[in-house]
């Protein structure tokens, strides 16, 4: 299975009114239809305080309020069902703080996103801990199609590949930096021909068995690598 994603753009940092984000006015039908795992609807409330500060708080209230929602896709002949707008996050912790990484993020998911795509190589992990932190600050796991990727060096001196072993310690440093049990999707980031094939794929079988992802994917093959 290949997974393709697109960073999607934040809206602008002023809001349109003090203390509100504002939303689409217009929403197609059926695009609030709930979250097939939290049963939540994906229309959230969105205020940013004078700082700048941004929270989401959903209900039928908040529907009112700000009724969006996103069309939502099976990803592949995965059991997930994903936001057809993914948020890439290789600016978390080098472009965007954490603050302001977590305001993408709550505008994001105020717009009805669900799939949020990192990688333990973005800023050298520090994206995953901004998202773990803002998972946990949000209460918003069961929401959230949570997707990161392993193959790259994390430092000078750190290992790399697609092999079994490098993967395993790569996917177990990720759950913890995202303070999670497992993530929805892990994908391999780049080809590895060094790697052998068969290795790369049992460890992602494993990965699976064992519970730390939900599916497995790659990222950045060719059509012949596949």
């Amino acid at each position: 299975m290949v997974t393709y994603g697109r960073n999607c753009s934040s809206p602008s940092a002023v809001p349109s009114q003090p203390n509100r984000i504002q939303g689409p006015a217009d929403t197609p039908t059926g695009m609030n239809a709930p979250h097939p795992r939290s049963g939540r609807s994906p229309g959230y409330e969105a205020e940013a305080s004078p700082s700048g500060e941004a929270s989401v708080r959903g209900g039928a209230q908040a529907r009112e309020f700000y009724p969006v929602g996103m069309e939502q896709r099976t990803l592949g002949q995965s059991p997930l069902s994903v936001s057809v707008f993914g948020l890439g996050t290789m600016t978390f912790g080098a472009e965007a703080d954490e603050a302001i990484s977590h305001i993408i993020l709550d505008r994001y998911v105020a717009a009805g996103g669900s799939f949020i795509d990192t990688a333990d190589v973005y800023s050298a992990g520090v994206s995953e801990e901004i998202i773990g932190r803002w998972l946990a600050d949000r209460g918003r796991r069961d929401d959230i199609v949570l997707a990161t990727k392993g193959r790259f060096p994390m430092g000078p001196e750190s290992s790399a590949g697609a092999g079994r072993s490098y993967l395993t310690g790569a996917i177990d440093a990720s759950l913890s930096r995202l303070g999670v049990d497992f993530v929805d999707l892990y994908q391999v980031h780049a080809w590895d021909q060094a790697a052998d094939l068969d290795d790369t794929l049992e460890a992602l079988n494993e990965f699976v068995v064992a519970g730390k992802a939900r599916a497995v994917g790659v990222s950045n093959y060719t059509g012949w690598q596949l």
